[in-house]
C-alpha cells in the first residue's frame, strides 16, 4: 500500500509539473506552434516509468541486532533530495519529446502590404500553338514558346516592361480540358519555372493501330478553363482580378460555353483579356513524314476573334490580336499599365525551437546519470 500511494503522489507530482512547465512556455511563447504533435504519443509511456522507478529494486541487506539508534540519525542533504533523480531524468524524457514535436513561433514581421493585383494567366496548350508562324530567321519557336518568353519578362520585367513584382500571378493551362498549374502567388520565379517545365503541348499517343488515343487533349476547351480561372481569382483579397486569355483557336470541348462563362466572371468581379494569337490565314505546321522526319506543312487553325471580343466586351476587359512576336510584345507593354490595387499578403514564416527543448532535455538527463553516480550514489 506504501509504495502505491507514493507512485500514485509522484505521478500526480510529475503531472502537475509538466502542466506548469506547458503553461510557462505557452505563457511567454503565445505564438508557439508544434509541428509534428503525433509525437506527444510518447507521453503514453510515462506511467511506465513512474511505475519502475516508484517500486524498490531488489538489493542486498546487512542485519543489525538493533537499529533503535538509527532513529535519531537526522537525514542528510543528499537522503532529502534523493527523490529528485527520476524527476531530472522524467523532465528530460519529457523535453526530448517536446523537441521531437518541432516547437515553432510565427515570425509576424512578415506580412506585406503593397500595390497589386491578382492576375491568372489562363494559356492555350492545344496542337495547333505548335504553328510556326512566329519563327525568325535568327530563332524557331512556336507559338507557346513565344507566349512564354513574353510573359516571363511580363512577370520579372525587361525592355519596356517593368515587372509585376507586387501582383499575385497563377497559372491555368487548357487543351481538351483545363488543369490549374500554380496557384495565385507572390513568388513569381515559381511561376516563371512553372511555366517553363511544366506548361507543355500535350504529345500525341496511338495504340496498335496507329489510332490516336489522346485526340481531346488537342482540342479547345475555352469555357471550361475560364471557369477554373475564375475558380481560382475569386477568392483572392485582391480588389482587382484579371484574367489573361491566351488562345489560337476556337471552343471545341467541354462543357462550358465561353460566354457563360464570361458572364460567371464578370459576376464574381474577374475582368479578362483575351489575346488571340495567330491569325486566321495558313500557317507553317510541324508533322512527320512516313520516315519519321519532321517536315513543315501548310495548316489552317480557324480562330474565332468574334467570340473573343465578347468575352472581353462582358467582362469590361480588352481584346488584342497577337499576329507575331513584336504585337505580343506590344500588347503585353500595354496590359502592363493596368490599373494596381492595395493588396495584404501575409507570409507567416516559423522560427524553429527545438533546441530550446532538446539541449535542456540532454543536460537533464546527462546530470541525473552524473548524480545517481557520485553525490548521490545509493549504497548499496
Amino acid at each position: 500500500m506504501f509504495y502505491h500511494t507514493k507512485m500514485m503522489g509522484n505521478f500526480i507530482l510529475f503531472a502537475c509539473v509538466i502542466c506548469v512547465f506547458l503553461y510557462v512556455t505557452q505563457l511567454f511563447l503565445p505564438n508557439m506552434t508544434w509541428n509534428d504533435p503525433l509525437y506527444f504519443l510518447l507521453f503514453i509511456l510515462l506511467p511506465i516509468f513512474i511505475l519502475k522507478w516508484s517500486f524498490p529494486r531488489k538489493s542486498t541487506a546487512i542485519k543489525f541486532s538493533s537499529i533503535r539508534n538509527l532513529k535519531n540519525i537526522r537525514p542528510s542533504w543528499r537522503v532529502r533530495v534523493y527523490f529528485l533523480l527520476p524527476f531530472l531524468k522524467a523532465l528530460g524524457f519529457c523535453l526530448l519529446i517536446m523537441a521531437l514535436a518541432r516547437p515553432q513561433v510565427g515570425n509576424d514581421n512578415t506580412k506585406i502590404t503593397s500595390e497589386g493585383i491578382a492576375i491568372m494567366m489562363v494559356v492555350d496548350v492545344s496542337s495547333s500553338m505548335r504553328a510556326l508562324d512566329f519563327a525568325t530567321r535568327e530563332k524557331r519557336q512556336n507559338r507557346l514558346d513565344v507566349v512564354k518568353e513574353v510573359f516571363h519578362r511580363f512577370v520579372l520585367g525587361s525592355d519596356n516592361m517593368r515587372g509585376r513584382n507586387n501582383d499575385l500571378i497563377g497559372i491555368v493551362a487548357f487543351g481538351g480540358y483545363p488543369e490549374s498549374k500554380c496557384p495565385l502567388t507572390l513568388d513569381h520565379n515559381a511561376v516563371v519555372s512553372i511555366l517553363q517545365t511544366q506548361v507543355k503541348i500535350p504529345e500525341p499517343i496511338f495504340d496498335s493501330n496507329q489510332q490516336l488515343l489522346n485526340a481531346e487533349e488537342f482540342q479547345t476547351a475555352i469555357g471550361d478553363a475560364m471557369i477554373i480561372g475564375t475558380e481560382r481569382l475569386k477568392n483572392s483579397s485582391a480588389k482587382s482580378k484579371v484574367m489573361l486569355l491566351l488562345t489560337d483557336g476556337e471552343n471545341t470541348a467541354g462543357v462550358s460555353d465561353p460566354l457563360e462563362s464570361a458572364k460567371i466572371a464578370r459576376d464574381f468581379g474577374v475582368k479578362v483579356y483575351t489575346i488571340g494569337v495567330g491569325t486566321n490565314e495558313r500557317v507553317p505546321y510541324p508533322v512527320e513524314n512516313a520516315f519519321g522526319e519532321e517536315v513543315l506543312r501548310s495548316a489552317h487553325f480557324p480562330m474565332n476573334e468574334e467570340v473573343l471580343q465578347k468575352i472581353a466586351k462582358t467582362t469590361k476587359g480588352k481584346y488584342f490580336n497577337a499576329r507575331n512576336k513584336s504585337a505580343l510584345y506590344d500588347i503585353y507593354s500595354e496590359i502592363d499599365t493596368l490599373e494596381k490595387q492595395e493588396i495584404k499578403v501575409t507570409y507567416l514564416q516559423y522560427d524553429e525551437l527545438y533546441l530550446w527543448f532538446l539541449i535542456p532535455g540532454v543536460l537533464f538527463i546527462l546530470l541525473e546519470k552524473l548524480l545517481a553516480n557520485t553525490v548521490l550514489r545509493k549504497m548499496p
